[in-house]
């Protein structure tokens, strides 16, 4: 999908679409400011330029063809603003429109200069190649076909000789990683809850990474997990004839020279609140509640192929939460496999309850030096943060703040929330150990706190990514459905834990 090339000494270029980024004109300056890399073509559209309607301004645009037959069938010039405050998601929304403008002219070459704009540095092309594949993602698996797909094409990012590296590929490959495990968690996420069930979730992964060299797959049933003692999953899962199963995706480095990083992930494939129900309005968006689980297979799947030096296991507990003759009840007291009593106040605060035994089990079998859980577990997170960013809770200074640093630069935002001693009350209970619901208030902390019970001594952050999972609104690259949110961010951090590790 994309190369990296130079630009040729001449200005013979032969594309469907050569695309330019250009600065907004200031007040000060009447006429847009061309980079020395469009003095090859500026020929082609210097008359159109001198009308003055293309400001430049982010993400405006002008469409350009030739008078005559010419090797550059396309010219389309996109503005990226003034130099104000500018951040990676620009260039992803820019990437977006690159996306736009090939798929309205069906172009099949594309051809995009960067030298001479902000765009041309190594972590902007990896933003910018983002955007793209972010634009060209559909999910329509279940949508008839009327109209033949234009969609595909070659995009190559041109340099002039001073710009050009051989990094560039590198970043490049990269990208494409990542961008195919956020297709992976978006794919999963979109699935309608009837097809996409903890089942088929199980042989998606199997399948999926059977031939993968050093990683290996477990899929633990029911018998297995009542063996050990997952009380609290196995509680949520007793309502639905859906078979319940806890997934260990396992990445063995040849030499394991560091220790280990487990990722869990919350995988309610469909929750319907349980005996504690859910009101109808929007209860269908509860299919994307496996969205956490989601990100932690796509992630393991770039794992496989960015193949880090240290271990690292992805852990993923699958049920469905329905209010079936057998369903657990507000009121029951279950025991967690590390042996906590938790009372049950509400079953819709259910992804705690399988995230306990998952993250309990995690630390008890593979003594990881850091553990990380993504769940969407609390709407309380979303009235605090929005749709933007993820909640983030750690124990760990240093891991809080490597975190807060690759959520800035992959674009799934974090904002640390607290976890301080004091909120430990919220969720006591008179008759166990704990409770699995708060007081009515910080909702987000009470979720974490909860779950805080059951990393014990590790180095443990817990990413509640309720609001961000899926519909985020006014970013355009994300459009609808599930945002694959996790997986570039979770690389991200990858790339910078052996320190912790």
């Amino acid at each position: 999908m994309f190369k990296i090339a130079r630009l040729p000494d001449t200005p013979q270029l032969k594309t469907d679409l050569l695309i330019f980024f250009l600065e907004e004109i200031t007040s000060k300056n009447k006429k847009i400011n061309l980079p020395e890399i469009v003095s090859h073509f500026q020929s082609l559209f210097d008359y159109p330029l001198s009308y003055g309607d293309f400001k430049g301004k982010f993400k405006e645009q002008l469409l350009l063809y030739p008078n005559e037959p010419h090797p550059v069938k396309r010219i389309a010039l996109i503005g990226v603003g003034r130099q104000v405050d500018r951040d990676l998601n620009d260039s992803r929304m820019l990437g977006y429109e690159v996306g736009r403008i090939q798929e309205k002219t069906a172009a099949k070459r594309v051809h995009i200069a960067l030298s001479g704009s902000y765009l041309h540095t190594e972590e902007q092309v990896a933003a910018l190649s983002e955007g793209l594949q972010f634009q060209k993602y559909r999910f329509e698996l279940y949508k008839k076909k009327d109209k033949k797909d234009n969609s595909k094409a070659q995009f190559l990012f041109l340099f002039s000789g001073e710009d050009y590296t051989s990094h560039y590929k590198k970043v490049i490959e990269e990208s494409r990683i990542s961008m195919d495990a956020v297709k992976i968690a978006r794919d999963l996420s979109n699935e309608p809850s009837n097809i996409c069930t903890p089942e088929f979730i199980k042989d998606f992964v199997i399948n999926h990474f059977r031939k993968m060299d050093h990683i290996s797959v477990e899929a633990l049933d029911r018998d297995k997990l009542q063996e050990l003692s997952f009380h609290a999953m196995l509680s949520v899962a007793k309502g639905s004839r859906e078979k319940p199963y806890l997934l260990i995706i396992r990445f063995t480095p040849d030499r394991k020279k560091r220790k280990t990083l487990a990722v869990v992930g919350k995988g309610v494939t469909f929750d319907s609140g349980g005996i504690s129900i859910k009101p109808s309005r929007k209860m269908d968006e509860m299919k994307f509640d496996m969205a956490g689980g989601a990100a932690v297979i796509a992630f393991m799947d770039a794992v496989a192929r960015l193949k880090p030096r240290f271990e690292v296991v992805g852990v993923v507990p699958l049920v469905e939460n329905m209010p079936g003759s057998r369903a657990f009840k507000p009121g029951d007291i279950i025991k967690a496999c590390n042996g906590k009593t938790i009372e049950i106040l509400n079953t819709d605060a259910e992804g705690r309850l399988i995230l306990a035994d998952a993250i309990a089990y995690t630390v008890e079998r593979f003594k990881p030096a850091v553990l990380l859980d993504l769940a969407t577990l609390t709407g309380s997170v979303l009235h605090a943060l929005g749709d933007k960013a993820a909640g983030l809770f750690s124990n760990s200074d240093s891991l809080r703040d490597l975190l807060v640093s690759a959520a800035e630069k992959s674009g799934d935002y974090l904002w640390p929330l607290p976890l301080w001693k004091m909120y430990d009350e919220d969720i006591k209970s008179n008759v166990a150990d704990i409770k699995n619901l708060g007081d009515n208030q910080a909702g987000a902390i009470a979720a974490a706190k909860f779950l805080e019970q059951f990393a014990g001594n590790v180095k443990w952050a817990h990413i509640d990514m309720a609001g961000t999972a899926y519909d985020v609104k006014n970013i355009d690259f994300l459009g609808k459905g599930a945002t694959g949110y996790g997986p570039r961010l979770l690389i991200q951090a990858m790339n910078h834990l052996e320190a912790l590790l």
